[in-house]
């Protein structure tokens, strides 16, 4: 996961569970380690998919949208789950296009469970670059 301020891009702050060289070493199931409302951006290459869906997705999902400043923009770029990449052995969560409109649902979000909320801006498939890739661009609401 990424933060605006591939491997390794000089304009985010680079963030891994594994020592790859980035700035920064962390698990995110331990929380994210930023303050409150510190992004303007966040991008999200090829990681969501590795954390187990259920309540570690939630939770994850939930820091990303606490370190977001309100109106933040988040890129999520992930296999979409009708593709054979997303079945990887280490893939633990499958996203589509209704998946992401049902995390974004408001009766959804209202649910005791979600403390944040999310406008979903667009999804899209560049099969230009890599077909299998499924891109979601949300906007932070607070």
């Amino acid at each position: 996961m990424e933060f605006k301020k591939e491997v390794l891009r000089p304009d985010l702050i680079n963030l891994d569970r594994n020592d790859y060289g980035q700035e920064v070493v962390r698990d995110v199931l331990r929380g994210l380690p930023f303050a409150d409302n510190t992004f303007d951006e966040i991008w999200s290459s090829n990681f969501m998919e590795h954390i187990p869906a259920g309540d570690d997705l939630f939770f994850v999902l939930a820091e990303t949208w606490r370190v977001a400043k309100p109106n933040a923009a988040i890129t999520i770029i992930v296999p979409a789950s009708d593709t054979p990449q997303a079945f990887f052995p280490d893939h633990l969560s499958f996203w589509n296009e209704a998946m992401v409109a049902a995390l974004c649902y408001d009766g959804y979000q209202q649910s005791k469970i979600h403390k944040y909320k999310f406008e979903l801006v667009k999804t899209y498939r560049d099969k230009s670059i890599v077909s299998y890739e499924l891109t979601i661009i949300l906007k932070v609401i607070k």
